[in-house]
């Protein structure tokens, strides 16, 4: 965040207390949850100061600013890995997970005849992913399938790049249907936000994360690290990648299909199936 953003929330934050003070006097809510970013610190102080049950849910290894802070004063501190214990008062920590959508599922790996690889940047796509992706193009083998998630920026050049090369793919800015297209996929390449990692995990799908680098504290390098150190994807850092060496990755991955099975199998473990339930009981 740049300086003057900081100044503009910094400027913003009493008048949004105030409204949520409003809104908490209104709704008269059971409980009231907040998932870091500088919006939850009001509602939370607001919930606290009428009396209302709060907790918050770190989903990253490193938690944020704003959750480590609130942390000291809520009722209940719900994380998704071990790794973000440290940061806060020990008798309130629970590690329930990430709670995902009952829409994404297990299912097996497609046979390695019908190999399927994922490309996905996120909501915003991600710049260097795609030009890797689009410089070893050239060099993947065409029976592979490629589903790739371009983000709406990049989406016009990344397409045209597919169709110079006569590379068939299905190549869109954004994918609605997240469940369908871990289902569809062998093997993802993707950066390693909290969300991305819960859905790989509840699909059962192994990774190769390549972190954000520019994230606060460097937390999807963290994030990714605790996903390889059981064995449930494989870490590479941005500087790292080169077009070639992603085409190795990718031939090696394919002629030992038996490694992404076991990848899919690791991944899965850390996968809290009943993260949601968990937090609402502790609530209730």
């Amino acid at each position: 965040m740049g300086i003057w953003q900081t100044i503009k929330t910094l400027i913003q934050l009493p008048f949004a207390f105030l409204k949520s003070c409003f809104l908490v006097k209104r709704f008269k809510p059971d409980a009231v949850i907040g998932l870091g970013g500088y919006s939850s610190g009001p509602v939370i102080l607001a919930a606290k100061i009428f009396k209302y049950k709060t907790g918050i849910l770190e989903n990253n290894s490193i938690a944020g600013f704003t959750n480590r802070i609130l942390g000291k004063i809520v009722n209940h501190i719900f994380i998704a890995f071990e790794e973000a214990k440290k940061y806060f008062p020990p008798g309130k920590v629970v590690v329930t997970g990430n709670p995902v959508r009952s829409s994404f599922f297990p299912s097996p790996l497609p046979t390695p005849s019908q190999f399927t690889m994922g490309i996905l940047g996120g909501s915003q796509g991600a710049r260097r992913l795609n030009q890797l992706v689009v410089e070893a193009l050239p060099q993947i083998p065409h029976d592979i399938h490629i589903i790739h998630q371009t983000g709406k920026l990049d989406f016009g050049w990344v397409s045209k790049s597919y169709t110079q090369l006569g590379k068939e793919a299905e190549v869109s800015p954004f994918i609605t249907d997240m469940p369908n297209f871990y289902k569809r996929c062998s093997l993802i390449i993707s950066r390693a936000g909290a969300t991305t990692i819960s859905e790989l995990a509840a699909s059962h799908r192994p990774a190769i994360f390549v972190p954000f680098p520019f994230a606060a504290d460097n937390h999807q390098f963290t994030n990714a690290k605790e996903i390889e150190k059981i064995g449930g994807a494989k870490l590479i850092i941005q500087s790292d990648l080169t077009a070639q060496k992603l085409i190795s990755i990718i031939n090696h991955y394919r002629s030992n299909f038996h490694e992404l099975e076991s990848m899919a199998q690791n991944i899965s473990t850390w996968h809290k199936h009943d993260a949601s339930t968990k937090i609402l009981k502790l609530f209730l």
